[in-house]
């Protein structure tokens, strides 16, 4: 008896699964515009989704591109930044040398 009941139609199953479907699709609109009454048009809903996903994947694109321009940046400042070392190298060897000279002519001057 318990096998019995525990068996369920086939419209039940249906009915089933539209109630899930349809509780689904009213936790999306929900989620599509919060703060507003929840949308119950299936269409509605799924047109609004889809105007979402294609929003979100032209702003990952974009922030795609941004990421590529940053790294850009960022490799030509670092190769800016050796650069700015290298010449402040050369700099403090030619001061050192200058240096060098002036004392060595303080020193003749001193003879």
């Amino acid at each position: 008896m318990s096998s019995y009941n525990s068996v369920k139609s086939p419209s039940m199953e249906n009915n089933t699964i539209e109630a899930k479907l349809l509780e689904s699709g009213s936790s999306l609109g929900s989620f599509l515009e919060p703060g507003k009454p929840p949308l119950t048009n299936e269409e509605e809903i799924l047109i609004m989704a889809a105007r979402m996903v294609k929003d979100l994947r032209s702003q990952a694109q974009k922030l795609r591109e941004t990421n590529s321009s940053l790294i850009e940046n960022i490799e030509d400042l670092k190769s800016e930044k050796n650069e700015l070392l290298e010449e402040m190298e050369r700099l403090k060897a030619e001061k050192e040398r200058l240096e060098q000279l002036l004392a060595a002519k303080v020193i003749k001057k001193m003879k």
